[in-house]
């Protein structure tokens, strides 16, 4: 498994940066390549959740993502397609998922 979640957490570190440095938006589970795998089975096996003890990235800076994007520009139809890089803040939050999702690829690369 863990040559697969390292490929996964490889993909989920290039969607970071594309939302980063590309303009690319979050669709959250949608484009993630853990999710795809993992969020049938409520996460079991994610190494995200065997990290944080959480499903659904619950404990990790993704949700620091989604409430600032919650807070400050949340859509009337609560769609999450806004969730772009619009300021300052979006651009720590990202590199604080990017930094997290290294921290869960050594792990998975010291098993």
């Amino acid at each position: 498994m863990s040559k697969l979640n390292i490929k996964l957490i490889k993909g989920s570190i290039k969607k970071w940066e594309n939302i980063r440095d590309n303009g690319v938006a979050d669709k959250g589970p949608h484009d993630c390549p853990l999710c795809k795998k993992y969020i049938d089975r409520d996460c079991s096996n994610c190494p995200i959740n065997l990290y944080t003890g959480n499903a659904y990235c619950h404990n990790s800076p993704y949700h620091d993502w989604g409430k600032h994007h919650d807070d400050y520009f949340l859509r009337s139809d609560h769609s999450i397609s806004n969730r772009i890089v619009r300021c300052k803040e979006c651009i720590e939050l990202c590199n604080k998922e990017i930094e997290f999702l290294y921290k869960i690829l050594k792990i998975e690369e010291d098993k």
